[in-house]
């Protein structure tokens, strides 16, 4: 852990735009479901992570396959048809179930990313496929962790991303700011993101994980492999359950 931590502390980045941060804060705490914020605060504060995630990535034999190989998830993801022929119960399967039951699509999450900006030609190749893996994934990590897509499954996915990330500090901002605004607005809050980062801490390393080939494979499986711990058992909270159907004001 300690290796960890000075290794964070010894690469990171000083080019934050904490402006940007801040911006693209209020308007995700304006509605959520623009993913598009996300990533903005992603590139807004790098910290060196995704440069610390390729080079951990070196450090294994699987994760210097993956950086050989560059396969080509999304060309999976995509493909409905070969989803729907997995078995019932495997990665796959879960996967397309969880994104009609929360009504996403993975284009959407593309589109968000592309409206944010980032640009991949002022990067190496490496670093370029490793952020778009890790995004490619997040709907993946879903599933295996066991959080919905609400308003305490999210935070509690990014707190997890935080810390799978090698501390990616834009994922730790967000945090941060909804543990401490929305922790005292919605129950439960507090408690499901403190234990996002605590389950990303006792899980095997996601990044590395193969995940193409973890698609035709069952979900218990999958979280055995990962060494994922149980999620605590939730109540989904949507927007739709507010007073009001919306968010109190920011």
């Amino acid at each position: 852990m300690l290796t960890a931590v000075l290794d964070a502390v010894s690469s990171v980045q000083t080019s934050y735009d904490f402006r940007e941060a801040g911006q693209a804060l209020r308007a995700l705490m304006r509605d959520p479901n623009d993913v598009s914020q996300v990533f903005r605060i992603i590139n807004a504060l790098p910290g060196g992570a995704f440069e610390r995630v390729v080079r951990r990535l070196h450090r294994s034999p699987s994760g210097q396959r993956l950086l050989r190989e560059q396969p080509n998830l999304l060309r999976h993801l995509r493909n409905r048809a070969y989803l729907s022929a997995l078995p019932d119960g495997s990665l796959g399967r879960e996967y397309l179930r969880f994104m009609d039951d929360e009504g996403l699509s993975l284009e959407s999450l593309l589109d968000a990313d592309d409206a944010a900006g980032w640009d991949a030609d002022r990067h190496t190749q490496e670093l370029a496929f490793t952020r778009r893996w890790l995004r490619d994934t997040h709907d993946l990590w879903h599933v295996v962790t066991g959080y919905h897509g609400d308003l305490l499954g999210e935070p509690a996915l990014v707190a997890f991303q935080c810390v799978q990330n090698c501390w990616h500090p834009g994922f730790g901002f967000i945090s941060l700011m909804v543990f401490l605004r929305g922790g005292s607005v919605f129950p439960g809050m507090r408690r499901i993101l403190v234990e996002g980062f605590i389950r990303a801490l006792r899980s095997g390393w996601f990044p590395e994980a193969d995940w193409v080939n973890l698609l035709p494979q069952p979900l218990a499986d999958v979280r055995r492999q990962l060494q994922v711990p149980p999620v605590r058992p939730y109540k989904p909270l949507r927007i739709a359950d507010l007073p009001g159907g919306k968010l109190p004001p920011v």
